[in-house]
C-alpha cells in the first residue's frame, strides 16, 4: 500500500499537462508494475540458487532469521526521512525478494528440531490460521490508516513499529532454537533420526 500510494502521488507529478490522465496512469502503472514483478521474481530466483543455501551453511538459520527485519528496518528508517518513490521501490523488492526467499526457507528450518506431533498439528495451524491472521492484519491496519487519514509517513511508522515486533519474536525463536539444539546435542549439519530410524534433513544449530 505504502508503495502504491507513492506510485500514485509521483504519476501526478511527471504526468505531462494536457495529457489524458486515465490513459497516462493506466500505461505508466502497468509499466511500472511489471518492471516490478520482474525485478522481484528474478532477484528471488537469485538469491534461492546462490545465495540461501549459503547464508544458512556457513551462517546458519538463526542468523537468517535476521537478515529480513534489519534490512527493512533500516530501509524503512531511510524511508521515513526520505519518502521518495526510488527507495521505497527498492526496499519493496528486498523485502518481497527475501521473504519469498531467505525468509521462508529460514522458516521452515525452524520445524527441523521439532517432533512429528508439532509439524503435523502446530504447523498446520500456523499455516493456516496465523498466516492468514497476518493478511487480516495488514488489511485491517491498511483500512484504519484510510479511515483515519494517515499519511504516507504514518503507515511507515506502523511499518517501523511491526519490525520491532518482528524482531523481538525472531530474539524469542532463536533462543528457543539454540536451547532445542542444545538439548538435541545437535552439531551444525548433524543428522537426526526421526521415525523409526528414518533419515531427516541436517538440522542447523
Amino acid at each position: 500500500y505504502i508503495l502504491d500510494r507513492t506510485l500514485l502521488e509521483h504519476v501526478k507529478a511527471v504526468m505531462p499537462a494536457g495529457a489524458n490522465a486515465h490513459a497516462f496512469s493506466q500505461a505508466y502503472i502497468g509499466e511500472f508494475k511489471a518492471q516490478y514483478f520482474l525485478y522481484v521474481n528474478i532477484a528471488t530466483v537469485v538469491l534461492q540458487l546462490f545465495v540461501v543455501s549459503r547464508v544458512i551453511k556457513y551462517l546458519g538459520v538463526r542468523v537468517a532469521l535476521f537478515v529480513s527485519p534489519v534490512i527493512l528496518l533500516c530501509g524503512y528508517s531511510s524511508a521515513l526521512l526520505f519518502p521518495v518513490l526510488s527507495l521505497i521501490y527498492g526496499v519493496k523488492i528486498a523485502e518481497n525478494t527475501l521473504d519469498y526467499s531467505l525468509g521462508n526457507t529460514s522458516r521452515q528450518a525452524l520445524w527441523l528440531l521439532s517432533s512429528r506431533d508439532e509439524k503435523y498439528k502446530a504447523k498446520s495451524v500456523i499455516d493456516a490460521t496465523i498466516v492468514r491472521a497476518g493478511d487480516a492484519l495488514a488489511a485491517g491496519l491498511t483500512f484504519v490508516g484510510v479511515t483515519l487519514h494517515f499519511l504516507t509517513l504514518h503507515f511507515i511508522i506502523a511499518n517501523l513499529v511491526l519490525i520491532v515486533a518482528w524482531s523481538i519474536a525472531m530474539v524469542i525463536l532463536a533462543w528457543e532454537h539454540r536451547t532445542r539444539a542444545a538439548a538435541h546435542g545437535k552439531k551444525p549439519h548433524e543428522p537426526t533420526q526421526e521415525g523409526g530410524g528414518a533419515a531427516q534433513v541436517a538440522a542447523w544449530a
